[in-house]
Order: structure tokens, then C-alpha cells, then sequence
């Protein structure tokens, strides 16, 4: 589902975001920040509600990404609180949008250590052409939107509450996207130890005991609809060259 509205409380990771921003016109401000956390999800959270969970959890794929982002951000106020005697602001909401540029690399839980996915072409992308390079980009570009609460503490200390959403143009942050391609596809390209450790980790199906949870053209995410992934964090700011 879009936006938020996909998150799992199961999955949420702590973070630290730092940032510098500078007020340039009453209500404007340009922030530039950097982030670093981590995003997760795993089809064991689906339950077993309907068709879909259960769907996901016959798939039975997990993921565990680190995120490291730098963006810069135009930030605008338009509702601002003052103190009831118009001694001065106390606060405003504000909404956010900006670019940026975030590096990932999706991995899985192999026992108690973590195994890189995207150099294992789980879908089977650059194998064709005999390459051995990473089937998709690891760092790529993003849009980060937010809307928040600054409340000022004092004249030197600020303390913003931020949600913050980031659109992204890859569909690969958790190493899926488009359908299973299939045992004897990679038999062509792959032998050995590779074919048995990118066979496994392709497909996952509780199932693939059967022969014919190998077959190719089986849909394995949905290309139709980017990745994306957000923060709600609670900043302490320090103020420069404010006049009372």
C-alpha cells in the first residue's frame, strides 16, 4: 500500500538524523540533513486474515536494509503561535519537500549473520550478458517530504517532532520487484555453490520441495509501484544569531 500506510510497528529501527538549516524569509528556511538507520520488513507479519496475507506468507521472503541519506529541503511555516500577549513566536507547524541522495543494501538473516541480495541477481537481472556486477543501483536518488512541530524551549533551543516520507524511484530496497525467474533460467548462467545459494535465496516458498515452485513467470512483488520508506524522530536544535 502507499505511502505509510504499509508500515509494520514490528519492523521499526531506531535512527539519528543531524541537520543545519538557515532562516532566509519569515517562514522559509532551507535545511540540509543526514540520516542513517535501517528499514525491514518480512511476509511473516502479513497474519492470516485473507488471501493476500496468506499469499505473503507462502512467499515468506524478509529483508533488512541499511539507509544512509543526505538531502536538502525547502521548509515553509504556515501556521506560526504566538504568545498571547505578541511577546514573540513560540512555535510553528511546517511542511518540508527537498532531494536527496540515499545509499541501501538489501540483505536477509542467514542464522545469525546477514547475507547481501542484490549481488546474487534473485531475479535474474545481468546474468544474460555475463556480468557479475550489482543488478541495480545502491545508491540512488530520493524526494523527501515531512510536515512537523517546532515548539521553541527558549530562545536558544528549539525541539521539532517530524515525520518525514521518502518517494523513491527503485522498486529494489527490499530485493523484489517482479516475478521468480525460475531454476532453469539460472542453470544457464550459473553451477555450483552459486546456483544452490541464489536458489534459495530467490525463492523462498515454504513449498519449493515441489518441482513447481521453480517455475519461471511466477510473480514474485509488484514493479507497478515503487518502494518507500519514512522517519518519525524527535530533534533538539540549536538556535544562532537570534534577536530578541
Amino acid at each position: 500500500r502507499p505511502l505509510l500506510w504499509d508500515a509494520n510497528i514490528e519492523c521499526t529501527r531506531l535512527c539519528a538524523l543531524f541537520f543545519a538549516e538557515m532562516d532566509f524569509q519569515k517562514g522559509w528556511s532551507l535545511r540540509w540533513q543526514y540520516a542513517v538507520g535501517a528499514v525491514s520488513g518480512a511476509d511473516s507479519l502479513a497474519g492470516s486474515g485473507d488471501d493476500y496475507a496468506r499469499l505473503r506468507n507462502w512467499r515468506n521472503l524478509h529483508f533488512m536494509s541499511k539507509i544512509r541519506e543526505t538531502a536538502l529541503l525547502l521548509k515553509w511555516a504556515p501556521v506560526v503561535f504566538s504568545r498571547s500577549n505578541g511577546t514573540g513566536g513560540t512555535g510553528q507547524l511546517y511542511v518540508e519537500l527537498g532531494i536527496g541522495l540515499f545509499h541501501f543494501a538489501p540483505s536477509a538473516y542467514a542464522g545469525d549473520h546477514l547475507i547481501a541480495l542484490a549481488p546474487l541477481h534473485t531475479e535474474g537481472r545481468y546474468l544474460s550478458d555475463g556480468n557479475k556486477f550489482t543488478p541495480y543501483p545502491l545508491t540512488q536518488a530520493n524526494l523527501p517530504m515531512g510536515l512537523g512541530l517546532q515548539v521553541d524551549c527558549n530562545a536558544r533551543w528549539q525541539l521539532n517532532l517530524e515525520l518525514q516520507y521518502r518517494i523513491l524511484f527503485t522498486d529494489y530496497l527490499d530485493d523484489v520487484s517482479t516475478q521468480y525467474p525460475g531454476k532453469e533460467y539460472f542453470e544457464k548462467y550459473l553451477g555450483g555453490e552459486a546456483l544452490r545459494t541464489t536458489l534459495y535465496w530467490s525463492d523462498r516458498r515454504k513449498k519449493t520441495e515441489s518441482p513447481s515452485a521453480y517455475n519461471s513467470a511466477t510473480k514474485r512483488g509488484n514493479p507497478r509501484r515503487n518502494d518507500g520508506y519514512g522517519t518519525l524522530t524527535v530533534q533538539l536544535a540549536y538556535v544562532l544569531n537570534r534577536k530578541k
